[in-house]
């Protein structure tokens, strides 16, 4: 949102403000509501907020603001932490109030753990005896069943898109894959019979050719020489490995084709790996050690 637009909601959003009185709630703070016109479910713990917050100083200069961002918070609630804490006057709202919030920067101070008797504790913006506030906005109010079943159906949906995309791929590629049941595609290209696979808490020696399934190579580890060690099934690599290396022997080739979700999932990684990416790793096991 562009600083122009957030000054003229500053200026509306202030402009009835000497027409109403602070309400004083007995931590501290005080706060000036302005209700949305039809009434609705106030908040409660756990639920998740769509949230627009600006905080300003006593000189009115802005010290944060979502608007700058971009986008609004998402914010799960939950009980106030300290007192002073704002989000102790979200639980007096619903959706499509605002309302304005004055904490007394001691409160701030001693919330944060230090010590408001100390002047070296302010910071330089908000000095002693004087006050913070924030002005926040609920646009949306989902409960936690709710959010939960939309963050579900969201990944549920995500999953079957990415299968289909694996499975495009394969057909595109003449690959026949083994299908587990977390959506990890296991390709054994060069087997072993002989031997166990690798188990949970194995030491693993691992080669491998990372890429994206666009054939752009993000990692390999021939380049260097030399392959990866790590302790299977513990969490030191990503789910797809732990889970995909465990289905091979001591020699054997595979390529193991994993959905985002067994991978570095929405934030991607390294700058090399994009966000929600399918990822395709050749593998060779080299060793086992227990």
């Amino acid at each position: 949102m562009k600083k122009t637009t957030l000054t003229i909601i500053l200026i509306a959003f202030f402009a009835n403000l000497q027409a109403q009185q602070r309400i004083n709630l007995a931590s501290g703070i005080s706060y000036i509501l302005f209700a949305a016109k039809e009434k609705g479910k106030k908040v409660e713990t756990g639920d998740i907020l769509s949230l627009s917050v600006v905080v300003k100083n006593h000189k009115d200069s802005v010290l944060q603001s979502s608007y700058d961002a971009g986008f609004a918070y998402e914010v799960t609630t939950q009980p106030p932490q300290f007192a002073g804490d704002p989000s102790e006057v979200l639980y007096q709202m619903q959706a499509g109030d605002s309302v304005i919030t004055f904490i007394p920067i001691e409160m701030l101070i001693k919330g944060m753990g230090q010590d408001p008797n100390d002047p070296n504790s302010y910071p330089v913006y908000a000095p002693k005896g004087t006050e913070l506030k924030y002005l926040m906005k609920i646009h949306s109010i989902k409960d936690a069943k709710t959010a939960e079943a939309e963050k579900e159906n969201a990944i549920g949906a995500m999953k079957k898109e990415q299968e289909e995309t694996i499975q495009k791929y394969l057909k595109n590629n003449n690959l026949q894959s083994v299908a587990l049941p977390s959506g990890l595609h296991v390709i054994i290209t060069k087997n072993a019979p002989e031997g166990r696979k690798a188990q949970a808490n194995d030491m693993v020696a691992v080669h491998y050719k990372g890429y994206l399934l666009n054939g752009e190579v993000f990692d390999e580890s021939y380049q260097r020489g030399e392959p990866i060690e790590f302790t299977l099934g513990v969490g030191q690599v990503i789910t797809g490995w732990d889970e995909g290396i465990g289905q091979m022997r001591i020699g054997e080739k595979a390529k193991l084709i994993i959905p985002s979700y067994l991978g570095y999932g929405e934030k991607g990684a390294g700058g090399v790996i994009p966000p929600n990416a399918i990822l395709v790793f050749d593998v060779e096991l080299m060793n086992i050690r227990e």
